[in-house]
């Protein structure tokens, strides 16, 4: 905790419960508690298709096919790392990916897909597929 009162998480390797404790400068006595968990962030993701990591890669297919992606976060969930990525199409006019992760190539052209963690960490993994 910093002199101005800001309080900044150090890295973890694993799921960490801390208590805050906060009291008046002026004598009083008054303090105050709050307790939260400091969570490990991510430090590698990968893309996978059919059980194999596309990351990095460029992969060719016809319009028409359809692909099912994955996104793998490390380390995994069990350290209490967050699992949620945010997805980003370089062209959407190209493909379209759904919910469930089906990625369905609709124009020719190359595309880039991006995965990147949502926790803060900045990581990322892509790949491309060049639709013909």
């Amino acid at each position: 905790v910093a002199k101005n009162g800001r309080l900044t998480a150090k890295s973890v390797n694993e799921r960490t419960d801390v208590t805050v404790t906060a009291t008046a400068a002026d004598g009083s006595g008054v303090s105050a508690s709050f307790r939260l968990t400091v969570m490990p962030q991510a430090t590698k993701v990968n893309i996978l298709s059919g059980g194999e990591i596309v990351s990095g890669k460029t992969l060719s297919a016809a319009i028409g096919d359809s692909l099912r992606i994955e996104g793998q976060v490390l380390p995994d969930g069990e350290l209490g790392v967050s699992q949620e990525l945010s997805w980003k199409l370089s062209n959407a006019r190209l493909a379209e990916l759904s919910e469930d992760g089906t990625l369905i190539l609709k124009a020719k052209g190359t595309l880039r897909l991006t995965a990147t963690t949502t926790d803060g960490s900045r990581k990322s993994a892509s790949f491309s597929i060049r639709i013909s």
